[in-house]
């Protein structure tokens, strides 16, 4: 404020200003941080106790049961053959899990800075990685000359096999696996998706299989932690892989989407920055 002299007397001129919105939203910072420092600390921990702790158990019980059946092999019955094969099912299973749950909660402590990434390398990678199992399926991938995006290399690479995987995963008995993979550049304002921020050019990655499809209304479902649509003993998994998926896209600022039709097929649609 100013101070002036008028006639003997003095005067204040100031503005007084109400800040009690303002203390109170960094109120609300400052809790929200705090409870950010605790989460992170969880994770921390946790990421120890899935790393090791859990690990430790899964591995005796896993060397136990190889050792039980190299020992009994041949002599064990049918009923105790039957449970040794549940052990090391269940072990396998668990032990994807514990990985998974790794690699989800690890997305988003990656020190690696972003660069440039040609998408064509990323796609030979996983196709040489999963050729083998291509191969056995007798499936056909077809692909188009891919852009360069903005990103982290593995994990686009643990993006594209998990997405190629499942449409490798679910598929129609007595039809041959086809997967195609398109790209185009879209502004966020011509494309329906309400998620796309207007102003913003997005790689626009389309995966598209004739496998079984799934019903419209599982189409956000989907993407949920440990979220399956069908049961263990139909497809293998731990209901983590498109999990993974989104939260990769996510840490790139980018949207996953999902389309599918029973017994059509599915479409998992990735929107990526383009650079700028």
């Amino acid at each position: 404020g100013e101070c002036y002299q008028k006639e003997g007397k003095w005067y204040m001129v100031g503005v007084i200003r109400d800040v009690t919105t303002q203390i109170e939203a960094e109120s609300v910072l400052q809790i929200k941080n705090a409870e950010l420092k605790r989460t992170n600390a969880d994770l921390e921990a946790f990421n120890r106790v899935a790393s090791h702790d859990l690990q430790e158990p899964l591995r005796k019980i896993q060397m136990f049961a190889s050792r039980l059946h190299d020992e009994e092999e041949g002599r064990l019955n049918s009923r105790s053959q039957g449970y040794l094969d549940k052990i090391k099912y269940s072990s396998d299973r668990m032990r994807n899990l514990i990985s998974n749950l790794l690699s989800y909660s690890k997305i988003d402590e990656v020190n690696e800075q972003p660069k440039r990434v040609d998408l064509n390398d990323v796609l030979n990678n996983v196709l040489e990685d999963l050729g083998e199992r291509i191969n056995e399926l007798n499936a056909e991938v077809v692909t188009q000359n891919l852009p360069v995006v903005n990103g982290i290399q593995f994990q686009l690479e643990q993006l594209f096999a998990n997405l190629i995987g499942n449409s490798l995963k679910y598929i129609r008995e007595g039809v041959q696996p086809q997967i195609k993979i398109v790209s185009s550049v879209i502004t966020g304002k011509n494309d329906s998706l309400e998620t796309l921020l207007p102003n913003i050019n997005y790689v626009k990655l389309q995966f598209i299989d004739n496998g079984i499809g799934f019903e419209k209304k599982y189409q956000e479902k989907i993407f949920e932690i440990f979220q399956r649509l069908h049961g263990k003993t139909e497809f293998t998994g731990t209901g983590l892989g498109l999990s993974i998926c989104k939260k990769i896209v996510q840490s790139h600022n980018g949207v996953i989407h999902a389309e599918g039709e029973i017994n059509k097929g599915a479409q998992f649609i990735v929107y990526l920055p383009t650079l700028i």
